[in-house]
């Protein structure tokens, strides 16, 4: 697991470990290299792990003429400069998270006012289709009157022709956002709370 310290705000992981070297032996591989193996040296090291540093010293071990305990001063030093960067790095993602939000939160509200406006100028199309078709089925109904009717344009309102001018005549009106009409047989069976 790794050992943490905390530098003011920030979380610095670090490291002491025993300082190993690589050494030849009489061995050989079959190529003729000569084997090494990993001896441990007895002396100990300290280094800063946590990721992102650079431009100071994250490093320190012991040396024949300074040992690590004499260093100790430096380590804390690098310890206050691993401190610094972390917390730039870390109010930098902090920076984009927010802004990140920001986006997101500006593409919801975009996305909501683009719903809006679409449903708004789907329904001004069907107003308008609808306008078009109830100025349509008048125009047949004037038509068929002058074709069809009496001298002076009249249908008997008990014939058939005259039921089913009457009846276009209201389904126009229906249509028509402009006119004001009774509700719709569907617009009722809505209004029971069910659909068709």
């Amino acid at each position: 697991s790794a050992t943490a310290v905390r530098v003011g705000d920030e979380r610095i992981f670090l490291e002491l470990y025993e300082i190993a070297k690589s050494e030849q032996t009489a061995e050989k591989w079959p190529d003729g290299r000569f084997k090494r193996h990993t001896v441990v040296t007895g002396r100990l090291g300290f280094r800063v792990t946590t990721p992102g540093y650079g431009g100071f010293k994250k490093r320190w071990r012991d040396r024949s003429r300074v040992p690590l305990e004499n260093q100790l001063n430096s380590v804390i030093i690098g310890l206050h400069e691993a401190a610094k960067v972390e917390k730039k790095r870390r109010l930098e993602q902090e920076e984009r998270e927010r802004q990140q939000r920001e986006r997101e939160k500006k593409y919801h509200e975009l996305r909501s006012l683009l719903f809006d406006e679409e449903k708004k100028t789907d329904l001004l199309e069907l107003r308008l289709s609808n306008w078009r078709k109830a100025r349509e089925i008048r125009e047949y109904v004037a038509e068929a009157k002058s074709r069809l009717g009496d001298d002076n344009g009249e249908i008997d309102p008990n014939s058939k022709l005259g039921e089913r001018l009457a009846w276009a005549l209201t389904k126009a009106d229906e249509l028509d956002p402009l006119t004001e009409s009774p509700p719709s047989l569907k617009e009722q069976i809505r209004e029971l709370g069910y659909y068709c």
